[in-house]
């Protein structure tokens, strides 16, 4: 009871400092391009493997990328997960650091009968979150310009997973995608004889996508798994405002939400060690509004590597044995272009994480640690060198059980 407190009082006294840890609250400053930069959301067992995820089937553990991995749901589970991110930016004119930390998703699922669970969730698609200002002259005329981004897309989902064979399971998932970005242009004058300028196009989109995965065990040891979103026409109500002379404009379009698809595998060894590969990947060069690209994204990738070493399932074991711990590795070139036409953007990310359980093994703390690059260093270009850690809380109960009478 006592090892349950403690844990419960660090982990609230952690996501308590979260939002306040920064007062600069930045993400990355790539994300100033397109729709912003995909997020890649996964459980708290594969953010410290390097995002490994599309084949696992842990029951413990809530996953999202993979519709068929809700059919291993024994209980009820919830899931929080909260973000907190530094970033060291180099760049021609200088360096400088930039801070992010917020709740990042959640999700909740259960089992209706063995084999047949639903899952239910919020997660970010893009993010976009950045400041940027330079000190200009014209003669004498001292002024600054800058630009601003803020918001994203988001998702809400709701999808169910079923076995359907005796090694082979399917599921699907229903989103609700949404969200909203301001972008915000500014040249302030330091003389006050001259008029200052300041333009705000805002985009709010909204639409619905139907997501299908699979799992394959075609030995014990063995689990194959794949996942597809098509690509989907939503709607888009783009909106200007310009301040200098006083003009609002509003249209309602249509947007192309891009398709995506991953595959992996994973394989167990010795009953503990646990070891995998997922390849992820979305369209994004094929973002369009009302049928025409836009000329800062690209398509995504994403090779993810990692291993687990599983902690003990006896509750009565010693407590040390009982973390799980986990490290990978990934290769992801983000959905925007650089700031130099084609230049596409690479991150290399090592990750570690653990996992801690607590009541009994229904719940556990989860913590993921990530630490790589981002970007190189050219003419009007930026190399990120990235710090994230990750926190998970997971909590288990059974609401329903069977009598037989």
């Amino acid at each position: 009871m006592l090892r349950l407190k403690y844990i419960f009082s660090l982990f609230i006294l952690l996501v308590l400092a979260i939002p306040f840890a920064h007062a600069d609250d930045f993400d990355s400053v790539y994300s100033l391009r397109g729709f912003g930069i995909s997020r890649y959301i996964v459980g708290p067992q594969a953010a410290g493997m390097g995002g490994v995820s599309l084949s696992l089937m842990d029951p413990r553990y809530l996953n999202t990328l993979n519709p068929a991995q809700f059919a291993a749901l024994l209980d009820v589970r919830t899931t929080a997960s909260f973000l907190s991110q530094r970033l060291n930016v180099s760049a021609s004119e200088g360096n400088f650091k930039s801070y992010y930390s917020n709740f990042s998703s959640m999700a909740g699922g259960f089992t209706i009968k063995k084999n047949i669970g639903i899952q239910f969730g919020i997660v970010p698609e893009t993010v976009s979150r950045f400041h940027l200002e330079s000190a200009n002259t014209i003669g004498d005329i001292a002024y600054t310009k800058s630009v601003e981004k803020n918001g994203g897309l988001n998702t809400f989902y709701v999808g169910t997973g079923f076995k359907i064979l005796p090694r082979v399971y399917l599921g699907t998932r229903f989103d609700f995608l949404f969200g909203k970005i301001a972008e915000t242009w500014k040249l302030d004058f330091a003389d006050p004889s001259f008029r200052d300028g300041k333009n705000v196009y805002t985009s709010k989109a909204w639409g619905i996508n139907v997501g299908l995965g699979t799992i394959v065990q075609p030995m014990h040891w063995l689990s194959i798994g794949a996942s597809y979103w098509p690509s989907r026409t939503m709607r888009l109500r783009s909106e200007q405002k310009y301040y200098q002379p006083q003009i609002i404009r509003s249209v309602s379009t249509n947007w192309t939400y891009p398709s995506k698809y991953g595959a992996g595998f994973s394989v167990k060894l010795k009953q503990r060690w646990l070891l995998g590969v997922d390849y992820w990947t979305q369209q994004w060069s094929k973002f369009a509004i009302d049928g025409q690209p836009t000329s800062d994204m690209t398509d995504e990738r994403r090779l993810s590597l990692g291993a687990e070493l599983s902690g003990s399932k006896d509750i009565f074991s010693p407590f040390l044995k009982q973390i799980s711990l986990r490290a990978g590795f990934y290769n992801h070139r983000l959905n925007v272009l650089g700031f130099q036409g084609n230049e596409k953007i690479t991150e290399n990310v090592g990750t570690f994480g653990f996992g801690v359980p607590f009541g009994r093994g229904r719940g556990s703390v989860d913590l993921a640690f990530e630490a790589g690059t981002r970007g190189h260093l050219s003419t009007k270009s930026y190399k990120e060198s990235i710090f994230r850690v990750r926190v998970f809380i997971t909590a288990g109960e059974v609401w329903f059980v069977n009598v037989k009478k």
